[in-house]
Parts: structure tokens; sequence; C-alpha cells
């Protein structure tokens, strides 16, 4: 089951030049992702995956897909300073 419906929006990225409609689903857990996943794949939708929507070369659009907003899903779990290691969910932003 989805983690909400899906929303119809146009989007753009980070150069602006292009524009694509997708079908929005905002992902609030980690966990909402395989479900997410699956119902596009028993749709035969294409799936792909969008934080700020500042990906280089508009890369965060899936034109009438499924893109999956993980912007809300921010949370840092660990860092290494040693190692140089950090776990961070997926919608973390160079800026947080």
């Amino acid at each position: 089951m989805l983690a909400n419906l899906p929303e119809r929006r146009a989007l753009e990225g980070f150069s602006r030049t292009l524009r694509s409609v997708s079908n929005v689903v905002h992902a609030e857990r980690l966990s909402d992702l395989g479900s997410i996943i699956a119902s596009a794949a028993n749709r035969s939708e294409t799936v792909t995956f969008r934080a700020s929507g500042l990906s280089y070369g508009d890369a965060a659009q899936c034109a009438d897909g499924v893109v999956v907003d993980v912007s809300r899903l921010n949370r840092f779990h660990s860092l290494d300073w040693s190692r140089g290691i950090v776990c961070l969910e997926p919608g973390v932003t160079i800026r947080e």
C-alpha cells in the first residue's frame, strides 16, 4: 500500500530548462520505499527518486512515471570521523 496517494505534478530540475509531469509520492519513512516501488512495478511504471530537485542534468524527473519524493527522509544516523563515514537517509541535503 502506498504511503499516500500520488499527486500529479509538473517538475523542473536544477537548470529549469526541462519540465515533466509525474506522479509524485512522498515517502515518510524508509519502510515506505518497498511498497511504493512494488506498487509502481505492478503498474509497469518507471520510478525515480527526488529530494531537493537540484540534481544536475534534471535527473530527478520521470515523465509519466512515479517520482518518490524522499525530502522528508532527512535524518543522520551515524558519523565516524576517524574513517570519514556518514550514515544518513537519502533526503539529507549538502546544506544540512
